[in-house]
């Protein structure tokens, strides 16, 4: 069962919807429950990381398209895994950044890794504020 919470003021979490309050119904007082708890992704800030690769693509001339350069950020972030061929050849495989794979904690630390990686590793000249700032008004004039 899926159950979503949120957290209330006094610092107590109660269920976020009627159907939440419906499943939590089902849990007997004194009944032990165990399950992993992941924060919501921000979908607005995910529209900010893509509108910052976008940018990124539109003011680079290493990747011909967007996707190539999307799988060099997540390469040089470390956010991939590695595959070893029979030859012995290690593949670098990029990991996906959806909703489902990864919570807000997570995506805000690949963001953060990202914005070096576009900076510190040659992707694009230029300052993280000279980014950021680019990127809001990309953002906000979208």
């Amino acid at each position: 069962m899926n159950i979503a919470l949120v957290k209330t003021q006094s610092g107590s979490f109660i269920p976020a919807t009627n159907q939440d309050n419906e499943a939590c119904e089902r849990i007997g007082q004194g009944e032990l429950i165990h399950g992993k708890f992941t924060k919501m992704r921000n979908g607005a800030f995910h529209r900010k990381f893509m509108s910052m690769v976008q940018y990124v693509f539109q003011n680079q001339d290493k990747h011909k398209c967007f996707e190539d350069l999307l799988v060099e950020i997540k390469i040089r972030t470390g956010h991939y895994k590695e595959h070893i061929r029979e030859s012995g050849e290690i593949v670098y495989i990029p990991k996906s950044i959806s909703f489902a794979k990864m919570d807000e904690i997570e995506f805000s630390d690949f963001y953060s890794k990202a914005i070096k990686a576009i900076i510190n590793g040659g992707i694009m000249q230029g300052t993280e504020s000279q980014i950021m700032k680019a990127v809001e008004y990309v953002a906000v004039n979208y």
